[in-house]
C-alpha cells in the first residue's frame, strides 16, 4: 500500500469525522518525521542506511531519522497533545484519527511503557483503540479492534 494512500485514506477519515461531529475536529499533529526516509521503501532506505534501518526495525528508540525525528520527538509531541486534548474534553467523547507510529505511542504512554516496547503494540490499518480518562489515570478499554472490517 503507497504512504500517499494511507494520508488521503486519514484525511478522508477525519473528513467523515468532522462532519459528524458537534465540536468540529482540530488538526495539529502529524505522523513521525520521515525526513530523508520520506517516500522511500524499506529497500531504498536499506540502500543508504542500512545500519540505520536495522537499528529502527531492532532498537526503534535508539533512531534519529536522517533529516527527521525520533520517537521520543513524536512521544513528546503526542504527550503534549494527549494533555491537552483531555483537559479540552473532560466529559467528551474523543476521536484521534493518526497513523501508526503516532497510536503506538500514544499506547505506550497510556500502558505507562517506554518507546524500546514500540514495536510490541499491534497496530493494524483502521485499528480502533479506547482509551477512558479518569484524573490523570488512562485506562486501556482495547486496543486494535478491527471487527468493523470484517464483511457480514
Amino acid at each position: 500500500m503507497k504512504r500517499g494512500f494511507l494520508k488521503t485514506r486519514v484525511l478522508e477519515t477525519r473528513a467523515m469525522l468532522r462532519e459528524l461531529s458537534e465540536n468540529g475536529a482540530q488538526v495539529s499533529h502529524r505522523q513521525l518525521d520521515y525526513g530523508d526516509w520520506q517516500g522511500k521503501s524499506p529497500e531504498e532506505v536499506r540502500v543508504r542506511w542500512q545500519q540505520l534501518l536495522t537499528a529502527w526495525y531492532e532498537k526503534p528508540h535508539t533512531v534519529y531519522v536522517p533529516g527527521g525525528e525520533s520517537l521520543d520527538d513524536v512521544r513528546s509531541r503526542c504527550g503534549r497533545a494527549l494533555k491537552e486534548i483531555v483537559a479540552a474534553h473532560q466529559q467528551s467523547c474523543v476521536a484521534i484519527v493518526a497513523h501508526t507510529v503516532v497510536n503506538r505511542i500514544i499506547l505506550l504512554v497510556v500502558m505507562g511503557l517506554d518507546n524500546a516496547r514500540f514495536w510490541h503494540i499491534r497496530q493494524d490499518t483502521c485499528a480502533i483503540n479506547e482509551i477512558e480518562v479518569t484524573g490523570d489515570a488512562f485506562t486501556l478499554v482495547s486496543m486494535n479492534d478491527t471487527c468493523h472490517l470484517r464483511l457480514p
